[in-house]
Parts: C-alpha cells; structure tokens; sequence
C-alpha cells in the first residue's frame, strides 16, 4: 500500500502548462476539493505540467487524483523513464532526489487532438510503502446525513453526500516497519489528508476518492505474535 504523505506543492513558485483548456486556472490543483480539477486540452496526446520551487527539496513520488487518463497511460519527470499511470488515481515512484524544477510529462496513447482530460488533484512529496496488507479488507459507505425525530415520532432529515470507509490489516510487520509505520502516523496524525493506493489490483478496492484520513481512533496499536512480529490495522476515510 502507498501513501504520499509528505506533499509539497502548495509550496511551489509556480505551476504552468501550455495544455490547459481557458476554461480553468491550473492553479486549482493546488486545491484538494472533489468538486475543484484542471482541464487539459493539448495538441496532441501528451500533457505537460512545469513545477517551480524556491528551494531544492527531496521527492520521491508523484500522485495524480481523480484524473481521467486512459488505459495505458505513462508519466515521466525531468526526462526520466516512463512509468504506468493506473487509472481515475495514481501513484508513480520516482528516483528524483532533491530539485527545484519540474518538467511532469503525461502521455496517453488513447488520447487525440483536441481530446479534453482532466486532473483533480496533483501532488509532488515523500512516499511511504506500507508492510504487506491482509486481503481481509473491509469497505464501508458511510451516511453523512443528519436524522431528526420529532416528539411524535415523524424522522426528518438533512440528505447529505455519504462517503467511504476502508479498513486494512497489516498482518507481518518487523521492528523497524513498526517505527517507521509509528512515524507516519505521527505525521498525518488524524487529520492531515495524504493520497494513498492498494498496489494489489486484484483486491478490486475502489474508493471514490483516494485523497483519505486516517479514521479518528488516535491509536495505533500494534500487537507482537508468538513469531516476534506485530500485527496492526488502519481505518482511512475518504475526504473532498
């Protein structure tokens, strides 16, 4: 499981792209709202985003949220090797090391000239791969609609949006997986949103968005088996 839990580009000088439709500002990726993308209309079937930064800064990752590139889709930066864009969202490692200038290169073989694509969410940070996850994973859809009863019993309510919930086993865990794990956790905490991705594709776990919090138990607790190995567990929430 990834998770790009150290994001740094809401600190970037600038962010262009000569692909970018009239109709939105390329500003909004900085903008994690479901309801905020970028629309790409690009001459031919490559999109390319150009990143500044006022200081150098380590980067590992890149993760594309809620994006519609199609099947067979690859990105590149700064003229690195092409790697897979999986589809609605991505994660793509990168061996990037420190920076201050990015050149993101999206190309989809499934796209024309003139053809519109969007991105809802763009983020440049730290990656963090997870100890392997149990497939007993359980997926909840959360109501987030308020019911009120009045005195004689007749229910009202306020309809809103539900959201989804996914909850993640980590059965074989290591002292040193068990201290890094505790580090992120301390970093995100209960309310840092951060993207994360299920590598394991055949567990078929879809969530309308992969931009999640941690679910507000503010423990994390891990257990030590008769083969000196912890086990532990994670609820992540969906967030807009």
């Amino acid at each position: 499981m990834l998770f790009l839990y150290k994001k740094n580009l809401q600190t970037a000088v600038s962010i262009t792209s000569t692909d970018t439709s009239p109709l939105t500002d390329i500003t909004r990726l900085y903008d994690t709202r479901l309801s905020s993308f970028v629309i790409f209309v690009p001459g031919d079937n490559t999109v390319t985003i150009h990143v500044s930064f006022a200081e150098s800064l380590p980067y590992d990752a890149i993760g594309l949220g809620g994006h519609s590139f199609g099947e067979g889709s690859t990105m590149s930066v700064n003229g690195g090797a092409p790697l897979p864009v999986t589809r609605r969202h991505a994660i793509v490692e990168q061996e990037l090391g420190a920076s201050t200038e990015f050149d993101i290169i999206i190309t989809d073989p499934t796209m024309g000239a003139g053809d519109l694509r969007y991105i809802g969410r763009l983020e440049i940070g730290v990656l963090y791969r997870s100890p392997d996850v149990s497939s007993q994973i359980k997926i909840d859809i959360v109501s987030n609609s308020d019911a009120l009863f009045s005195s004689s019993r007749q229910v009202y309510g306020y309809r809103r949006d539900p959201y989804a919930r996914a909850s993640f086993q980590f059965p074989l865990i290591d002292t040193d997986q068990r201290r890094l794990m505790s580090l992120v956790f301390q970093y995100v905490d209960v309310f840092v949103p951060f993207l994360a991705m299920l590598e394991e594709e055949c567990y078929g776990v879809s969530m309308n968005t992969n931009y999640v919090v941690l679910e507000e138990t503010g423990v994390l607790s891990f257990q030590l088996n008769d083969a000196m190995l912890y086990t532990s567990s994670i609820t992540l929430s969906e967030v807009s």
